[in-house]
């Protein structure tokens, strides 16, 4: 058994025990038809059970049972071999659940144990701290809240729903509970007290303990698995989840690379104009960064503007501002005891680490053994960092401090700032950036495509991931909100009045619901939108949190977004039709540029067609595989827009090949500011064009119709002179000519839709 090899167009699969390896393997001839090239799956190792997404490991050296096992993944990796796809999983090194069997033997042998070099535990105590009471242990014990008992025929200790194995076996007869705990490698502690933590933490997820993997044996240990699928031929890639939470990521890709063989592409969150590390083996990243160059692209930027500047003098915080306060809160309320504890290992008080930490600009620098690369340094003198961390005595601090930075920035900008922002709310994702200026969006494109050709690891270019905060459809819709910011701000003062929300809430509702009603029916759409609005309430850490849940106001905003969806057209009368007009438009076009700009395209389960999701978990809901095979039988825009794309990736390789020549095309006429046009071609001859339309409001139309023929009256396309003359749309079909001196007529070219792709004929 051989599967296809390298990576070619990406579907991502959510597995979970509702979508195991069989379903998968079912649903693989639909993505062959589609034109997909990988089958992309989540975790496979074994999880939680019951997980729906396989981030909390147990067990990295088995495929999960609850997924199919052996038997299971055998059937999907048959069925992908059938079809002539490749197979890419996501892989976790940084992390395992508490509920794992090591992190429970660990427990019970101590640091002597085996498994004491796996995990990231700091034993200077000699104890564990565990945070599993909600008050402090002698008011727990006084409460009754612990009691020994049974799990396996072996002897526990029960808080709650959980257990813990107990040091040396069963109790002895007489020994009371405060004794038996007193003799564990375990301390409990109260987990409001978000100090007192001494493992690396996933984040700051108490139940994610961080694993040990720059370490030889524990890597070698914890990579038998993947490393036995690659070398069998069963997965043709892979996906490396949260590449910045090892202390020393190039030296794990390395080993990783030398082990698997495999291409991989890594979850690195790219900020600002920072560029992948020039030393990683890797084809690329999994490409946010690429959804925030095609939404400035998209955007309108003086209507951008014009709702951030609404949202400014409502309250709203300049960005950068935000930011930095935000990861100072995190970084005191979440990451004190990490801060603390290498503060004093440098020598240095806790704030002085803590304020470069805050100010970095981006998710962590990569010193390692190897050395400090130039600008590695020249970024922490920039944020005044202690002169020890920049001492190369103090090497193993400055890589634990550069282990925490990322977590800081993920829980203080992600998890926290761009939640409480309604401005440019279409750019508060992951890797996104709602305080760049979008003016010059489509330059900004071209260039970082450009750069990213020329690089040769252009990575994944998704729409929608199980991470994104809002599907491809909805981002679109908030995008089109620029080209109406007028319309959109006088139907926000008849909302308002309806909704009886502070500024802040009824901004972030009314885009809410614009950007998803209508759907399949009222209640679906107001559970997913009160979910949302819980989940950002709560994130936000202002009204409500995780920790402190405000019940009432959270309730509040439920029902506001009842009032709201209900008087909707009301308050903004004909927006909301020319809001979904000009999203259809964009997600057409961010289709089409994601299948021409370098990079390997990334479809997640159910963004082929429409689908307006929120954060997760609604992202996360299964895709009706049934629909979408008859939507691919009968397509309708976006259904025809993308296979057409994948399927000609697979007619003509060369040219979307990374390494490809990548030409912005000139176009002149009327339409020419609601256009982007870019042509790719190689050495063997290989030419596709790609058409886009933007600021489609600009286009005349009929009322309620996409733009399309006499939209781009007097309009041209110009033809590079090596290019043929003779094209067809892969598409639609339609054939399309060129005149002697490489120019075509734009009104032939979107005869029919507001995107085109050209092959030769």
């Amino acid at each position: 058994m051989s599967l296809r090899p390298g990576l070619g167009a990406t579907y991502r699969l959510q597995l979970a025990p509702a979508l195991g390896f069989r379903d998968a393997a079912a649903i693989v001839p639909y993505l062959a038809d589609l034109g997909i090239e990988t089958c992309y799956c989540s975790p496979v190792a074994e999880a939680v059970l019951g997980s729906t997404h396989g981030y909390d490991g147990t067990d990295p050296t088995r495929l999960r049972a609850e997924l199919g096992g052996e038997e299971g993944f055998a059937q999907l990796v048959a069925a992908c071999e059938a079809a002539g796809l490749g197979l890419m999983v996501d892989w976790v090194p940084n992390h395992l659940s508490t509920a794992s069997p090591w992190w429970r033997r660990l427990l019970a042998e101590g640091p002597g144990s085996e498994m004491a070099e796996v995990f990231d535990v700091d034993w200077s105590s000699g104890l564990v701290t565990l945070p599993l009471l909600d008050r402090p242990l002698a008011e727990a014990l006084t409460a009754g809240l612990l009691e020994l008992g049974e799990r396996d025929g072996e002897p526990v200790l029960l808080i709650g729903g959980t257990d813990l194995p107990l040091a040396g076996g069963r109790p002895r007869a007489g020994e009371d509970l405060v004794e038996v705990i007193a003799a564990q490698h375990y301390r409990l502690v109260d987990w409001h007290d978000r100090s007192d933590r001494n493992y690396r933490r996933f984040f700051d997820i108490d139940g994610l303990v961080g694993v040990r993997v720059e370490l030889r044996e524990v890597f070698e240990r914890t990579h038998i698995l993947i490393t036995e699928l690659a070398r069998s031929g069963r997965i043709s890639a892979l996906r490396i989840d949260h590449i910045d939470g090892l202390r020393e990521p190039t030296a794990y890709l390395d080993a990783l690379k030398e082990a698997t063989g495999l291409p991989i592409v890594v979850e690195k969150i790219l900020t600002g104009d920072e560029r992948l590390h020039p030393e990683w083996p890797v084809a690329g990243t999994t490409g946010y960064e690429v959804i925030d160059d095609l939404g400035g692209a998209l955007v309108e930027p003086d209507g951008l503007a014009r709702l951030v500047d609404a949202a400014r003098a409502e309250g709203e915080q300049e960005v950068h501002a935000l930011t930095v306060s935000t990861r100072r809160l995190v970084a005191e309320q979440s990451f004190a005891g990490e801060l603390s504890r290498l503060a004093d290992r440098l020598g240095v008080e806790q704030a002085s680490l803590r304020e470069p930490v805050v100010h970095l600009p981006r998710y962590r620098t990569y010193f390692d053994h190897r050395g400090h690369e130039a600008d590695e340094v020249e970024i922490w003198e920039s944020v005044r960092a202690p002169e020890q961390l920049l001492h190369p005595a103090a090497l193993e601090s400055a890589l634990g401090v550069q282990q925490i930075t990322g977590a800081v920035m993920a829980k203080g900008v992600e998890d926290t700032a761009w939640y409480r922002l309604a401005g440019a709310l279409a750019f508060c994702e992951v890797g996104g950036d709602p305080g760049r200026d979008r003016h010059g969006g489509v330059t900004r494109l071209h260039a970082r495509a450009a750069e990213r050709s020329a690089d040769g690891r252009a990575g994944l270019i998704p729409g929608s991931t199980h991470d994104t905060k809002r599907s491809s459809d909805v981002r679109a819709r908030l995008y089109a909100l620029s080209e109406v910011a007028e319309a959109f701000e006088a139907g926000l003062v008849r909302f308002r009045e309806v909704v009886d929300l502070p500024e802040f809430e009824s901004r972030l509702l009314a885009q809410v619901l614009l950007a998803v009603a209508p759907a399949t029916g009222p209640g679906d759409l107001l559970e997913r939108v009160g979910a949302a609005l819980e989940k950002g309430a709560r994130e936000a850490k202002l009204a409500s949190s995780w920790a402190d849940p405000d019940e009432e106001y959270e309730a509040s905003l439920r029902s506001a977004a009842e009032r709201g969806l209900a008087a909707l057209e009301d308050c903004f009368g004909g927006l909301v039709g020319e809001i979904d007009r000009l999203g259809r438009v964009n997600s057409l076009s961010a289709v089409l540029l994601r299948s021409v700009l370098p990079g390997v395209p990334d479809c997640y389960q159910g963004d082929e067609d429409w689908d307006r999701s929120l954060v997760d978990p609604d992202n996360r809901r299964e895709a009706d595989f049934e629909r979408l095979s008859d939507a691919l039988c009968h397509p309708g825009p976006k259904m025809a827009v993308t296979a057409g794309c994948l399927r000609a990736r697979r007619a003509v390789p060369g040219a979307f090949a990374p390494g490809a020549e990548y030409l912005p095309l000139r176009v002149e006429g009327p339409a020419t500011e609601s256009l982007v046009s870019i042509a790719r071609h190689d050495r063997a001859g290989g030419w596709v064009i790609g058409v886009a339309t933007r600021l489609a409001g600009r286009l005349p139309a009929e009322e309620g119709e996409l733009p399309k023929g006499d939209s781009y009256a007097d309009t041209t396309l110009f033809i590079p002179e090596a290019a043929p003359t003779e094209w067809r749309d892969a598409i639609t079909g339609q054939a399309v000519s060129t005149g002697p001196t490489g120019e075509a007529r734009l009104e032939d070219v979107l005869k029919t839709l507001p995107v085109a792709l050209l092959v030769r004929t």
